[in-house]
């Protein structure tokens, strides 16, 4: 895992070092998922519906969200903001947040595209 932390955010990524005898990963799920400490307001659009690009945002509690595409942004009781959202797609899915329970959330690939990248490809 390769995390950066900056003055206003972080951000991770798994990479996957040169190894002679793998050329190829195949990711068909992702693991990730998020728990969001207190409850707030999301900002949110439904995830994997055929004209999600049309929708206007939803505005509702973080408990109520479905399964939001990102960027998902939400705004905590303390007034801290925070954006879910995905970059660097490069050979990899995109991704949705699917409600487990209450404000707890796990990362979803988009069906269509799951990840298939060269083992020996590094992103900076």
């Amino acid at each position: 895992m390769v995390f950066r932390v900056y003055d206003d955010g972080l951000g991770f990524r798994t990479e996957f070092p040169d190894q002679p005898a793998l050329r190829q990963v195949n990711i068909q799920e992702e693991l990730t998922q998020f728990n969001i400490a207190s409850s707030g307001t999301a900002w949110w659009l439904p995830a994997l519906e055929w004209n999600r690009a049309e929708y206007l945002y939803n505005r509702t509690p973080i408990a109520e969200v479905g399964m939001a595409q990102t960027p998902m942004t939400v705004k905590l009781e303390s007034g801290l903001h925070i954006a879910f959202h995905e970059a660097a797609l490069v050979d990899y899915a995109g991704m949705s947040l699917q409600k487990v329970e209450g404000t707890h959330f796990k990362a979803v690939l988009t069906p269509a595209a799951k990840a298939r990248r060269s083992a020996a490809r590094h992103r900076s």
